[in-house]
């Protein structure tokens, strides 16, 4: 695994939430009461963390916190994206080799865009220097209503153990699969680090030519912890072919794999709320979305190419407790929070519009959530049923 050892050509813009020069971009929101959300679906999932949809295979699976942690609820969706009336698959992380004794919790989940492949970054409640044999990412094939293990890897000494948040995405060709939760001791301090693994035509991770550890490669990169969180990288978004933004320490940050000079484009945002921030990225337009978990702040901002830009807009809303997902079709933002799912609407740009709706769900931490743009269709994992 190849650390470069410095965070090269990095470049840093800074956004005064609460400087009265910025108060023209702060948007006071107004409660619009409705009575229904008849394109809200919900799922029966206690103890839900995270949700990742397919709408190619009709599939949503749902990770788990307590005592379901150590399993992936994989749910069908009938042909108007409806959940079918049957109960979920329970995919139990398999316990392999040394470590089998020791508790594994599902961190992250994705669906490969167009074959039937579902991704699960996990990890491990072991101390990190016993734990380097423990495989990271799992890979299952899901087809006829059974989810097959086709392919194991992300072990070594770089990879970090317990921690409580692993977002993994593909890039737009999916190519490559981003991953989080790398870390190097570097002058007796731990320095916190990101990483993608190359994606065959078939899905799978690539082999490296002929020296890679474990037959596996993890391109990495290494970010102070200014940059990137101890145990909160909050998303990826990929916004071209070369360049993704994810969630850093401090705010947003392009990583741009291309450009040797500015690898990076870090949007500091203040006040700081470093471990929680989570993002989004809009469908079709060159907007992002972040929430600031313990602040109750959430944020629009525009990118060029991939580099954000200092246009912005903030708000508040009661204790967001999830990532922001992006309704296209519906020109709205929503987020989690305690008991409720609150909706923002958005204009043509994606610029927020002074307006919001709540709707109450069966959840006291609404955080698995997800949209579907063929089905019209916002899914959120409650509790218990109506």
């Amino acid at each position: 695994m190849n650390y470069p050892g410095k965070l090269l050509g990095t470049a840093i813009v800074v956004l005064w939430l609460a400087a009265p020069a910025k108060a023209q971009k702060i948007v006071t929101l107004q409660d619009i009461h409705e009575e229904s959300f008849p394109f809200i679906a919900e799922l029966v999932a206690p103890g839900a963390s995270e949700m990742a949809l397919s709408e190619t295979i009709r599939l949503i699976a749902v990770t788990h916190r307590g005592e379901h942690a150590s399993q992936v609820s994989i749910y069908s969706l009938d042909e108007t994206g409806a959940p079918a009336a049957t109960e979920p698959m329970a995919l139990e992380l398999p316990r392999r080799g040394p470590l089998a004794a020791h508790t594994t919790y599902a961190l992250g989940v994705t669906f490969h865009p167009t074959l039937p492949l579902l991704y699960v970054w996990q990890d491990v409640n072991a101390p990190q220097d016993q734990a380097e044999t423990f495989e990271h990412l799992l890979i299952f094939r899901v087809a006829h209503g059974k989810a097959e293990l086709v392919q194991a890897c992300g072990k070594g000494s770089d990879y970090a153990t317990g921690r409580k948040v692993g977002y993994i995405a593909f890039d737009d060709r999916a190519t490559r699969l981003y991953f989080p939760n790398l870390t190097r001791m570097e002058k007796g301090k731990p320095v916190n680090g990101i990483g993608y693994f190359r994606i065959g035509k078939n899905g799978l991770v690539l082999p490296e030519d002929g020296t890679a550890e474990a037959g596996f490669m993890a391109q990495s990169e290494v970010a102070f912890s200014t940059y990137i969180p101890h145990d909160n990288a909050g998303g990826f978004v990929p916004v071209s072919d070369e360049v993704i933004i994810f969630a850093g320490a401090a705010g947003p940050i392009s990583w741009d794999q291309v450009e040797a000079r500015q690898r990076f484009s870090a949007v500091h945002v203040w006040p700081p709320a470093r471990p929680y921030r989570r993002i989004a990225v809009h469908p079709t337009l060159p907007v992002i979305y972040m929430s600031l978990l313990d602040t109750g702040f959430v944020l629009q901002l525009k990118h060029a190419e991939g580099y954000i830009t200092s246009n912005f807009q903030a708000t508040t809303i009661s204790g967001p407790t999830s990532r922001p997902v992006v309704l296209g079709r519906r020109k709205m933002v929503a987020f989690g929070t305690k008991g409720q799912i609150q909706f923002i609407s958005i204009d043509d740009q994606g610029h927020f519009l002074p307006e919001f709706r709540r709707a109450g769900v069966a959840a006291d931490d609404v955080s698995a959530l997800s949209y579907s743009e063929k089905f019209d269709k916002f899914y959120v994992a409650v509790e218990k049923g109506k």
